[in-house]
Parts: structure tokens; C-alpha cells; sequence
């Protein structure tokens, strides 16, 4: 996706995908990837099908949070999922975070 879609194209969009998330909100793909992989973005989920993730993303809780309190969430998410690779990954540690938004 070449431009940030508006609100009203990510609520016409019936599949909407993590990259076009990400440009929509403005933060780095992996960042949706890994949120909805973990249970921690609140607009959609993901699931391992064996093969693959396969990710659901809502439109209209995309847009809610997006308009209302994300860069706390967004916090909120970096560190949830600071502290769950450091409790898995021995010798992990993290450095330099920088959230965006």
C-alpha cells in the first residue's frame, strides 16, 4: 500500500490485511504481526494454521482504535511483548525501542 488508507476506505474493505494495518496506523508491520499473534491489539486476532498465520483484522475496531488512545496501547503492546520474548529467549534483552506512531 503505497499511501495511509482513510477511515473510510479501511471500512469499506471486507479483508483487511496486517500490512495495510500497519500503513493505516502508521507503525511497522511486524509490530501488527507479532501484536495479533500474542492476543495484544484489541482490533482483531491471529491464528497458526498448521502452515501459516492467518490473521482477522475488524474494520470498525481497527478504525476505534486507531482514532481513540493507540499510542498507549501501542505501548502498552511493545512491552507485553518485550517481556514475553525476554521469558523465552534466554540471554534476550532490549535495547533501543523506538515505538513510533
Amino acid at each position: 500500500m503505497k499511501q495511509k488508507p482513510t477511515d473510510e476506505e479501511i471500512l469499506e474493505m471486507e479483508n483487511i490485511t496486517a500490512k495495510v494495518a500497519a500503513a493505516y496506523l502508521g507503525i511497522d508491520g511486524s509490530k501488527v504481526y507479532n501484536g495479533l499473534q500474542v492476543g495484544a491489539f484489541p482490533f482483531g486476532t491471529a491464528y497458526y494454521s498448521g502452515k501459516e498465520w492467518v490473521y482477522d483484522i475488524r474494520p470498525q475496531a481497527l478504525v476505534e482504535y486507531n482514532r481513540h488512545g493507540k499510542r498507549d496501547l501501542i505501548e502498552q503492546t511493545v512491552k507485553f511483548i518485550v517481556e514475553a520474548v525476554g521469558a523465552h529467549v534466554p540471554g534476550f534483552k532490549a535495547k533501543n525501542i523506538n515505538i513510533g506512531a
